[in-house]
């Protein structure tokens, strides 16, 4: 029988892991640096947040996955 990931494991490899945490980071940072450079737009701010949360999610994964595989 195979075992179940890790319930925190958001991705299936390492390398995925930090290729969609970075991507994720830069788009998060594309919102939220022009929304506050002029007029902060509230829905800019949200979804740049959101996409930043989800690229530290990605990234703390295969952080941790990396240092289990030790």
């Amino acid at each position: 029988m195979t075992e179940k990931p890790p319930w925190w494991q958001t991705t299936k490899t390492i390398r995925q892991g930090l290729w969609l945490g970075g991507v994720f980071i830069v788009v998060g940072l594309g919102e939220l640096v022009p929304a506050f450079l002029g007029r902060v737009n509230l829905l800019k701010v949200i979804i740049g947040s959101g996409f930043l949360a989800m690229g530290l999610v990605h990234l703390s994964s295969a952080v941790a996955m990396r240092r289990r595989q030790r």
